[in-house]
């Protein structure tokens, strides 16, 4: 069996495409999925993704927020106000950045799955 016969077999079918999903922020944030942005730098995804974080803490759309920044240094995080905006706002917030991060960006990834999945991946 070649692996473009499991792959054929793996392929979506319309009957997949009749699950309905439901979302936080309609047609952007999905609910129950862990949400990445990735872009080059300068393309404001910090700053959506800050506001999306927000919005759901405020309006109550989710228990608990972990937000994942392995991009921006404390220091420019503290300069746009990040401490005030976000972090000293919501007590149900946790917001990781990556000089606390004490592993490889591989490990953080398949530790983020097992928690999303509860190990049955």
């Amino acid at each position: 069996m070649t692996i473009f016969y499991k792959l054929k077999n793996m392929s979506l079918q319309e009957k997949h495409f009749s699950v309905k999903t439901e979302f936080l922020i309609e047609g952007l944030l999905p609910k129950n999925l862990i949400t990445f942005y990735w872009a080059e730098g300068g393309n404001g995804k910090s700053f959506l993704s800050q506001a999306i974080a927000k919005h759901v803490l405020h309006y109550e759309k989710v228990k608990r927020v972990t937000y994942l920044d392995l991009d921006n240094p404390v220091g420019v995080l503290k300069d746009r106000g990040i401490n005030e905006t976000l972090v000293d706002q919501y007590e149900n917030l946790d917001y990781i950045q990556r000089s606390r991060v004490e592993m490889t960006g591989f490990e953080l990834l398949l530790l983020i799955e097992e928690g999303a999945t509860g190990g049955s991946v």
